[in-house]
């Protein structure tokens, strides 16, 4: 970042009791970047279904696509579905999640919490979570 820039990226988190969390995702804008941003993509696997993946560093928490969700078992309903605020700045409702989800990526195996989001470009974002 340059000097006298300030950064788009916020983990900002409302503080009122009576509002749900919300969860801020910046998918890789690079407006404020020195240098280009290159997106790191990976292939993997998830209950045996082939999976697109993106790596975002700017994301506060990591995401399955609903498309995903819908093929998977062991998701839960929220009762009080944090919102997240996406890289448009609109916030979008995640009332279903995934506890300890695995996945794989060239056979090494991890297990990892996701929260459903709509998104049509990938089938996962692994957050900073």
């Amino acid at each position: 970042m340059r000097s006298g820039e300030e950064s788009k990226c916020s983990d900002e988190v409302t503080s009122e009791e009576d509002s749900p969390q919300v969860f801020v995702i910046q998918v890789l804008d690079n407006v404020a970047a020195p240098t280009p941003v290159r997106p790191i993509h990976l292939e993997g696997m998830v209950h045996g279904i082939p999976v697109h993946i993106l790596d975002d560093s700017g994301s506060s928490c990591s995401f399955v696509s609903i498309s995903l969700a819908s093929k998977l078992t062991g998701d839960s309903t929220l009762s009080i579905p944090p919102r997240v605020r996406i890289a448009d700045g609109s916030l979008v409702e995640c009332s279903e999640s995934f506890s300890k989800l695995t996945w794989e990526v060239q056979q090494c195996q991890f297990t990892t919490s996701f929260l459903a989001l709509p998104m049509l470009s990938y089938d996962m974002i692994l957050g900073m979570d």
